[in-house]
């Protein structure tokens, strides 16, 4: 299968010129230093057609980028080497990668919560302010790795922003606790490194609070929950679901609260690739939600409103972590289609 896959992908992104070539086989021994990658003879084939395929679509796509046809840039990055089905089984860790119906959304909205929200931004009667920018209060991107927890990195880098915004302090608090604590646990339906929610992730450090990271590491993948009652830990007083497809809520809610948890769809090849500028694409689905990711802020660049996202896939990945994600263009790949939000 894998050798099928290689002749295939030779095929497709053979036909370059021997100049392009010899910069793309230079480029791709570069990358494999750079990302500390060894492989087999034949799985070398592959890894490099892979490579050199998503290489020849980043060129394609920053030269309609030059021309005004697209809104962002891309670039090579560590998930080059892989297929987009290698990189949804590797990186994509939200519980809703399917069509939602209305029993599954009842899970994640209580309809009188929401009202609740709804009453408080109708009665505030102020006006936000044109741009806000929370990175001031935020951790350093963090690196999911190879385990689907992004559920946890976008509750717990809430809770780190909530708690700089309060206390003027940085503290670097635990995913791995979440990982371990609620996994397969009926009270709060996580499953580890195989996906979860991020009101779930909320509910339980409401419960229990959250140790310091530097008490309960990260490892990547899931062990047995350590959750002993000497650890100092940090709650939550509760937490909200926000309207669905309404991003003046979700506007509302990061100007006067702090960062949001929000759930999109992020395997598109574009998403996967971003490098830079707003990004826009309209065939991102609002309700095929993959991953986990936080909003940070919003704002308007060159007349196009965006929000600015923070994502957990290290730094190397987007604008030094982050992206900005087009705003108020019909609910751009689902950011509020499962949004929820926290308060100390």
């Amino acid at each position: 299968m894998k050798f099928f896959l290689a002749i295939v992908l030779f095929s497709a992104v053979s036909a370059v010129s021997d100049e392009l070539e010899a910069k793309i086989r230079q480029d791709w021994q570069d990358y494999k230093r750079v990302n500390e990658l060894e492989f087999s003879q034949s799985e070398e084939t592959t890894r490099f057609s892979l490579y050199k395929e998503n290489y020849l679509k980043v060129l394609e796509h920053n030269d309609e980028f030059s021309h005004n046809k697209s809104s962002y840039r891309t670039s090579i990055n560590d998930f080059s080497h892989y297929n987009m089905e290698e990189t949804a089984l590797l990186k994509f860790g939200l519980k809703s990668s399917f069509r939602f119906n209305e029993t599954d959304l009842a899970m994640h909205f209580n309809q009188s919560e929401v009202d609740e929200f709804l009453d408080e931004m109708k009665n505030a009667r102020i006006v936000l302010p044109a741009s806000v920018d929370w990175r001031r209060y935020s951790a350093a991107i963090k690196n999911q790795a190879n385990c689907g927890a992004c559920w946890a990195f976008a509750a717990v880098g809430v809770v780190e922003s909530l708690y700089a915004i309060r206390y003027n302090q940085f503290k670097r608090f635990s995913e791995q606790e979440l990982v371990d604590c609620t996994l397969n646990n009926r009270r709060y339906l996580n499953y580890g490194c195989n996906g979860g929610w991020p009101d779930n992730a909320f509910e339980y450090i409401r419960q229990n609070g959250v140790a310091e990271e530097a008490y309960y590491p990260y490892r990547r993948r899931a062990y047995r929950c350590y959750n002993r009652y000497n650890l100092r830990k940090t709650r939550i007083s509760r937490y909200f679901p926000l309207p669905r497809g309404n991003e003046q809520a979700l506007k509302y809610a990061v100007a006067t609260n702090g960062p949001v948890a929000v759930a999109i769809d992020a395997s598109r090849w574009g998403f996967i690739h971003y490098s830079g500028g707003i990004y826009r694409d309209y065939y991102c689905s609002s309700r095929r939600l993959t991953h986990a990711v936080i909003v940070m802020g919003y704002g308007t660049e060159y007349g196009q409103d965006y929000w600015l996202i923070k994502n957990s896939w290290g730094s190397r990945w987007g604008q030094n972590g982050y992206m900005k994600m087009a705003r108020n263009r019909r609910n751009m790949c689902g950011i509020t289609s499962m949004a929820s939000y926290a308060r100390l």
